[in-house]
């Protein structure tokens, strides 16, 4: 009897432990589906994704233009302080795959900078300062040493394609759509969720560098050998986050080596071309833009005695009104702007009877005008002023 009592009172204890046991789960699983309180979210952080179209503005084919392209940099400046390790930013290097990644960022907002490259990707003749803030971000030219005819110039720049992005926002609600199941968010809230999820997808940077088309009509063309050129009217940096080129004006050095003769008659003028890339536009309005050109002629033989070769007094053109048409002559051509000067005269060589004078004259700077139009036949002189 005493027995039976014992195992009744048993069974009673399991059910009592059992009902026990079912209660807590089920207000661990009700907990469950409670949201946190924001305050213990504050470390958690949402999954964001990131696609970028290199193609459409920016013109960069990610397949086949690895030294343009060689990776992506999207960085993210917090407005809300030092959430990244102490810091308020962070850098997220795109290499094996530069059209999509993703990335873990706290509940916060954020302002965002995507370019192609990163800083320590481009060449010793570029350079970036003030990468520690959104605002001061710059991409500048290093400046060259001065050779005989330049006080000091630079090299054409590397292509930079950038975009910003001035206000992002992570939400809790980010958070619970990409790291949990989702099923504590209404309809709307999910919706709206997606949609912030959605708004760093197919990211389109733009050229923040120009393409230059430079072509010369020059008489006696067979005479040149090549063209020493300085372009001085680029600006010397640019912030990625306002796309505001500096004030400062610098000046490139190129040569043009290509000569094409028109033997045909199709154009009625021989000439040389060459391209090159700017960073861009000056910001003040009616800026002069002034490209220099000095002539090389080529060394002759006559009568068994060598003539060297001699460089022509420069010639200067402001070339600012080519440059501001838009669209250029030759976009069709892959250019932004263009530059087709005219009627540049090149007396021919004269050797024998001490005619031939093969010393390097100094420099001395004659402007010349640059007639305006599409049409680049012969007889668009330039006139001397």
């Amino acid at each position: 009897m005493i027995r039976n009592k014992f195992i009744i009172f048993q069974i009673r204890i399991i059910r009592v432990v059992i009902a026990f046991s079912i209660g807590w789960v089920l207000a661990l699983l009700i907990a469950g589906c409670e949201r946190r309180p924001l305050e213990d979210m504050s470390r958690m952080k949402a999954m964001i994704p990131i696609t970028i179209d290199w193609r459409t503005k920016a013109m960069l084919d990610p397949d086949n233009d690895r030294e343009n392209l060689y990776c992506a940099s999207v960085y993210f400046f917090s407005k809300d302080g030092p959430v990244f390790n102490g810091k308020p930013w962070c850098h997220l290097r795109m290499e094996q795959d530069v059209t999509r990644d993703s990335i873990m960022l706290p509940i916060g907002r954020y302002q965002v900078l995507v370019f192609n490259n990163s800083p320590t990707d481009f060449p010793s003749h570029v350079g970036f300062r003030g990468t520690d803030r959104f605002d001061t971000f710059e991409y500048y030219l290093v400046r060259k040493s001065a050779s005989m005819w330049s006080e000091g110039s630079y090299d054409e720049p590397d292509i930079l394609a950038a975009m910003s992005i001035f206000d992002y926002e992570v939400t809790p609600n980010m958070v619970y759509r990409t790291r949990t199941d989702g099923s504590s968010l209404s309809a709307e809230e999910k919706a709206e969720a997606d949609r912030d999820l959605r708004k760093l997808l197919n990211l389109q940077p733009e050229r923040l560098t120009q393409e230059v088309h430079a072509q010369l009509a020059v008489e006696n063309l067979n005479d040149v050998s090549y063209c020493q050129a300085i372009y001085s009217a680029t600006p010397t940096s640019v912030k990625l986050a306002t796309r505001e080129y500096s004030t400062e004006r610098g000046s490139l050095s190129f040569e043009l080596t290509s000569r094409i003769f028109d033997h045909e008659q199709k154009l009625g003028f021989d000439y040389m071309e060459q391209s090159f890339r700017i960073l861009g536009m000056l910001p003040q309005p009616k800026s002069p833009y002034r490209l220099a050109l000095r002539f090389r002629l080529r060394g002759t033989y006559e009568g068994g005695e060598y003539y060297p070769s001699i460089l022509q007094e420069p010639m200067q053109f402001d070339v600012r009104e080519q440059l501001m048409l838009q669209p250029a002559p030759d976009a069709d051509r892959g250019f932004d702007r263009c530059i087709h000067l005219s009627g540049i005269k090149i007396p021919p060589i004269v050797t024998g009877g001490g005619m031939f004078d093969p010393k390097v004259d100094s420099w001395q700077e004659e402007e010349y005008d640059v007639p305006m139009g599409k049409s680049r036949r012969k007889n668009n002189n330039i006139n001397k002023m």
